[in-house]
């Protein structure tokens, strides 16, 4: 069996070793996580220049007392571990390949990867990557000494496990020498049925509600269906399968949106993710009173026992507090709210949703002396802010996590003013005045600056429950704060709606994107106007017993058409929006106009507990909220162009190189490299420019053909027809088909410098897709990579690459 690198050079055929992890801590403390964070990093790696012992084999034992296993997933040139992790740990994973050549051979080699590697040739040590990062991913360029036959390369990859965590690595042979290697595997006669059975599930198609394999199904494989359900107490009977062994088709289930084929063989399992987008449509309550989809809404909430975190673990004081306001009191709120405060006490990463629940849960109803007692002793012990001592994995400067600690402080230290906290050695009256001050600057700045995480899919509902416990257990001051932000919130939410549904840039995304009305913030569009779209989501059942009122204008002014352009925090936002379309974006770079506040991260002298200093940590974090080419992106969201809810298209460049990448950014969220964007009215200009140090080289367009009447393609331009509008799309480079886990949804630009012209029309403009195609091939637009100048008609954008050094963590 001859195995060869990727058309892009890159290794994919691996034999691997773990994830191994370990129960991590470390003495390491201090008012900033992000440098504890960067110190923990480093401490929890060891280098060694001696390759670890042992027999490379499948199913044999490593060094690190776990078997050697073959590395498959579709469309991946990375091995990738990746996890999040709530608690901390260490990370170590390796990995083995050989590399065959005719004849000896010196290749440079790129090393990629976000951790802490080491790389042996022939047992020879050739260099790695000497310390962790969290961003941007890290390029060692290496030599590899390769003598005539077979070369062992070894792989030993170190990590701190702390949230998300990418552990994975990718070698790439960048030069023309990759077409005179060859790719073979440590005991290579007992990894062939493995390698046969990755190459055959990379073989499989979807096609008209049929899976078509290749050639028969090898023995032990299986279809497994994905219910997905949004109670985790149903988890037990969450998935279907079905053997489908010796078949050459399999007709799919009409109402399973998620399915994997798994296919065990050698010890292990390998297996490949699909998803049939077409069946996941926007959903409608039919309730049109606004009193009575809020009590359905709450009664929904109520009926559901826990809400799951990942695979196997879950959250439940959302679903407590809707049992506690409905009355359906179930015989597991005791434990499950013990559970909670048990969750607290571990100080797990997002144990902050939990103490924003709790506080209200101490607010709003009574508890037996046991229960109280407990729950004075998790409060009294809890980690509130990075200045109190502990050392944890919990994320706290995000602009949700920022304020759900911050009113958690202020409640519990109103609750218990006399006890000591033991974690700040503050009174409770004090930690009220601190956690005061910082709330009073969160929402003075984010009611006159906007929202850095702007339009958040996924968060904007979390900010938006924090926010309600502000309005009502606040002072008054705090309070009427509170109340005009949250109208900015939704305000700002009501601009972005088109059809019921939001369409919105985002400061962060995650893959939902793809889905805008299956996005958190859904439930919040429905809550307003009661004939939109629904959505599932735990956070707003604050909103039953909140005295905060949702503004009945709201609705009017999420159908008004819309030409405007406004700012959220450092970011300028573009709508055109009418009864036929909606194009909207941020602009990248923002012309014309300065940053709204400033980034202090590491500067000296500065207040490490302002409110200023974590906006700047959050920004280096989670992403920069002044979009600028060239920049090293994060979750930012830049685009959409939209006809209905689900016929809507974008542009990004992903931060892997297939769908199961477990990164951020994604493939399908943020961008790898920040584009330059413009957009004038109903077209919409950008460029994508990716230097040699990002690993991915491509741009990628989502165009979901399911949900388009018609489409046709002509001169460099892809046009399609839904609901009453026309979308068109042009690419400088030629744009091909490419099937990952979505059919039929995706177009490749395999280039580094690649621009695009979108242009969005009514059918009553043209009358026909042909005329709408037409006038657009008219517009002839033309894009000069020696100047990186994009022309289309009167409009003309001019990439300019900026750096952002606050961007490397």
């Amino acid at each position: 069996m001859e195995l060869t690198l990727n058309e892009y050079g890159y290794i994919t055929n691996y034999l691997v070793s773990g994830r191994k992890e370990t129960p991590y801590s470390s003495p390491v403390t201090g008012k900033d996580q992000l440098a504890c964070e960067k110190i923990m990093r480093k401490e929890a790696v060891d280098h060694s220049p001696i390759m670890p012992e042992g027999e490379i084999r499948l199913g044999v034992q490593s060094s690190l007392s776990m078997p050697w296993e073959y590395y498959y997933t579709y469309g991946n040139w990375f091995v990738d571990k990746s996890l999040f992790y709530p608690l901390l740990k260490k990370i170590e994973l390796h990995g083995a390949v050989i590399l065959h050549v005719e004849e000896e051979l010196e290749s440079e080699a790129w090393l990629w990867s976000y951790g802490a590697v080491d790389v042996w040739v022939n047992g020879e040590h050739s260099g790695g990557i000497e310390t962790p990062v969290y961003k941007p991913i890290n390029r060692a360029v290496l030599k590899f000494h390769l003598k005539k036959g077979d070369n062992l390369v070894f792989v030993r990859l170190q990590n701190l496990g702390v949230r998300d965590t990418r552990t994975l690595f990718a070698i790439q042979i960048p030069g023309e020498e990759r077409r005179q290697i060859k790719v073979k595997l440590p005991g290579m006669d007992t990894a062939e049925e493995a390698v046969a059975a990755g190459q055959w599930l990379s073989g499989i198609r979807v096609t008209k509600g049929v899976l078509k394999f290749p050639k028969k199904a090898p023995e032990n494989t299986i279809i497994v269906y994905d219910k997905r359900p949004v109670d985790f107490s149903l988890y037990g009977s969450r998935y279907v399968k079905k053997n489908i062994s010796g078949q050459e088709e399999e007709i799919l289930d009409a109402h399973n949106l998620y399915f994997t084929v798994k296919v065990s063989i050698c010890g292990q399992t390998l297996s490949r993710r699909f998803e049939r987008q077409e069946l996941l449509g926007p959903v409608w309550s039919n309730e049109t009173d606004p009193e009575r989809n809020k009590e359905r809404v709450y009664e929904r909430i109520a009926s559901v026992l826990q809400i799951p975190r990942g695979d196997g673990d879950n959250f439940s004081m959302y679903p407590v507090l809707a049992r506690r306001y409905t009355g359906a009191i179930h015989e597991i709120d005791e434990k499950e709210i013990y559970k909670s405060l048990d969750q607290m006490e571990s100080r797990r990463d997002c144990s902050d949703f939990l103490s924003c629940a709790m506080v209200r849960f101490m607010k709003l109803y009574p508890m037996d002396e046991a229960l109280s007692a407990r729950c004075k002793e998790v409060m009294l012990n809890y980690r509130y802010w990075m200045d109190e001592t502990g050392n944890d994995g919990m994320c706290f400067w995000s602009e949700n996590h920022s304020l759900m600690f911050f009113v958690s402080a202020y409640i519990a230290g109103e609750c218990y003013p006399e006890d000591v906290f033991s974690r700040s050695g503050k009174t409770g009256r004090e930690m009220k005045e601190k956690a005061r001050t910082r709330i009073h600057d969160w929402l003075k700045e984010t009611l006159s600056e906007g929202f850095d995480e702007f339009h958040s899919g996924g968060y904007t509902p979390i900010t938006f429950a924090a926010l309600l416990n502000v309005v009502d257990f606040g002072d008054e001051e705090l309070s009427g704060l509170a109340v005009k932000t949250t109208d900015r919130l939704l305000h700002d939410l009501s601009l972005q709606t088109f059809q019921g549904v939001s369409i919105a840039p985002m400061g962060r995304v995650y893959r939902e994107a793809l889905y805008p009305y299956a996005q958190d913030i859904q439930s919040l569009v429905n809550l307003i106007d009661p004939e939109a779209p629904d959505w599932f989501s735990e956070w707003i059942i604050f909103l039953a017993t909140s005295k905060y009122k949702i503004k009945e204008e709201l609705k009017a002014l999420m159908k008004e058409p819309l030409s405007l352009t406004y700012d959220e925090s450092n970011a300028s936002i573009c709508i055109e929006k009418n009864d036929h379309y909606m194009m909207t974006s941020v602009q990248s770079p923002r012309e014309g106009m300065k940053r709204k506040w400033e980034n202090i991260y590491g500067r000296d002298g500065v207040d490490a507990g302002s409110f200023a200093y974590v906006k700047s940590l959050n920004e280096c974090f989670h992403g920069t909220t002044e979009f600028q080419p060239g920049v090293f992106g994060y979750q930012q969201h830049m685009w959409y162009a939209a006809l209905n809810p689900a016929a809507v298209i974008f542009v990004n460049h992903p931060g892997g190189s297939c769908e199961a990448s477990s990164v951020r950014p994604g493939y399908w969220f943020g961008n790898g490299i920040m584009p330059a964007i413009r957009q004038v009215k109903n077209v919409l200009c950008s460029i994508y420019r990716i230097p040699e140090s990002h690993p991915i080289p491509f741009t990628h367009l989502y165009w979901p053909k399911s949900r388009f009447i018609r489409q046709m393609m002509k001169e460099g331009w892809l046009a399609g027809e839904a609901g009453t509008g026309y979308v068109g799309i042009w690419c400088s480079h030629e744009l091909k088909p490419y099937q990952d886990e979505l059919t039929d949804c995706e177009y490749r630009a395999d280039s580094r410098d690649t621009a695009y012209i979108c242009i969005c029309e009514s059918q009553e403009k043209y009358g026909s897709l042909e005329a709408f195609l037409s006038d657009c091939i008219t517009k002839n637009p033309s894009y000069d990579k020696g100047t990186g100048t994009l022309r289309c008609g009167n409009e003309i954008l001019k990439f300019e690459a900026c750096e952002n050094k606050t961007q490397y963590v």
